[in-house]
């Protein structure tokens, strides 16, 4: 008799159960085999590079493609000339904004030294004059002059303007530029009186003066044309020298 073995007897590798054919009926005894359907059967997506060096290589990229679409632009920006201002004369200026501009090509070249300021206000063009602050605006449809002028000085915030406050200036002006009822097309000037306004902290009051261009009808398109202009300065004499030179320098433009 041979002598017992200390080693188990060999057990040979037991295989897996083979699948059941395709079509075939499955065994109840034995467990369904459960299999995940493949993530990409047709081999349209890439992997993802999860290795590290093709990661440091994908993030490395995406940095400097952000660094392009951010920082060229501001590189190219710093090495342009500066932009010039959206209006390059008074012009321009009055075309955006005096809603008459299209009827009676008014302007006033004592104006080209100023800047453009733009304060939320629709249909009044402002002007910086240094000493002083310019406001113009347009009415149209005009047949009453007078009225209209204390109509358009209410509009700009002088509600205690009447009739009695309004004044013809044409001769005035005239004889300041004997050619400006030809050079601006106009037929009429009216004046407000001057209105004063307490500046508690300073020396001065501010003064401003309202000043109207009138144009009887030209045509049947329209009734007459009215531009206000408002001059205000922290002296009577500075608001009323700055009138003077909007009312010499009046004319049409192109």
């Amino acid at each position: 008799m041979n002598p017992p073995s200390a080693l188990p007897p060999h057990v040979p590798p037991q295989r897996p159960l083979p699948s059941p054919p395709l079509g075939a009926r499955r065994d109840p005894a034995r467990p369904e085999i459960i299999r995940a359907p493949h993530a990409d059967p047709f081999g349209q997506f890439r992997p993802a590079p999860t290795g590290g060096r093709r990661t440091t290589i994908v993030t490395v990229g995406i940095v400097i493609a952000v660094a392009i679409a951010f920082v060229v632009p501001f590189i190219l920006d710093a090495n342009l000339e500066p932009s010039a201002d959206r209006f390059s004369s008074t012009e321009d200026v009055l075309e955006e904004y005096v809603p008459t501009e299209v009827l009676w090509p008014l302007t006033f070249s004592s104006l080209d030294r100023c800047d453009e300021v733009s304060n939320g206000e629709l249909m009044v063009a402002n002007f910086d004059c240094r000493n002083s602050q310019v406001r113009i605006t347009g009415l149209e449809d005009v047949t009453n002059p007078l009225l209209s002028t204390v109509r358009s000085a209410q509009s700009l915030g002088y509600e205690q303007v009447d009739t009695t406050a309004v004044n013809v200036f044409t001769a005035r002006a005239l004889q300041m530029n004997p050619e400006l009822t030809k050079d601006a097309e106009l037929d009429d000037i009216y004046l407000v009186n001057p209105m004063y306004s307490a500046n508690p902290l300073a020396s001065d009051k501010d003064t401003s003066y309202v000043v109207t261009f009138y144009q009887e009808p030209r045509s049947e398109v329209h009734d007459g044309v009215l531009v206000t202009v408002e001059v205000t300065a922290n002296t009577a004499d500075g608001a009323y020298q700055e009138t003077k030179d909007i009312v010499r320098s009046a004319a049409t433009h192109d």
